[in-house]
């Protein structure tokens, strides 16, 4: 069940990567309706990477181009760690994160709101009896935190409350954090007794 959370963590908030096959070849022009510039907290501009390290290891996840589905252009990422891709696009403050029909997260899903105070919540259910329940919230803005001798500013703290029921029945939960730098993205993940995911390097074109 521990290997499911880190799962659902960071498909859900590292660019939801690592679910699908891209439907379409991405396109290595960028989009402007999605965020390219230096006032997000999550540069979506195609070619922007960015390499993590922690207990699972090291990784980099990238920006390969647009691609459109449903209705919309996404962006493509794709995790050096994971098969597939993942598939994002904003929408005013609101990053929006899918994976295609038949896999286990369906459909849209809310991966990053950029407005203080904002939360978003997911109810699942992958296995007989067994529900999860996930309360993101972006609960602090204008942080200064140093990541691996580096200091950031500008950063939010997005706070993740998870709780796993067995029939009904609470059996673990916990609080996980994520912080994001304006203009650069995701630089920490702290996942509690399992360790951090600090970013090591990053690229933004």
């Amino acid at each position: 069940m521990q290997k499911l959370l880190v799962l659902f963590s960071f498909v859900l908030v590292v660019f939801l990567t690592g679910c699908a096959n891209s439907p379409t070849t991405p396109t290595n022009n960028n989009n402007n309706t999605q965020s390219t510039d230096t006032s997000s907290y999550l540069p979506l501009t195609t070619a922007n990477s960015w390499t993590y390290a922690g207990n699972a290891g090291s990784y980099t996840v990238t920006v390969l181009g647009d691609t459109t589905f449903g209705g919309y252009t996404w962006k493509v990422t794709n995790n050096s760690a994971a098969a597939g891709h993942g598939y994002m696009r904003k929408e005013g403050s609101v990053y929006k994160a899918t994976a295609l029909p038949g896999y286990i997260i369906p459909g849209v899903v809310t991966a990053l709101d950029e407005t203080p105070g904002a939360q978003w919540i997911w109810d699942l259910s992958t296995q007989p009896g067994v529900t999860e329940h996930y309360v993101y919230t972006n609960s602090a803005q204008g942080l200064t935190k140093t990541v691996l001798s580096k200091t950031y500013t500008n950063v939010i703290d997005v706070k993740m409350d998870f709780t796993f029921s067995l029939n009904g029945q609470a059996f673990q939960s916990g609080t996980y954090h994520y912080y994001y730098a304006k203009g650069i993205g995701l630089i920490d993940s702290d996942l509690g007794a399992q360790g951090e995911e600090p970013l090591q390097s990053y690229s933004l074109k």
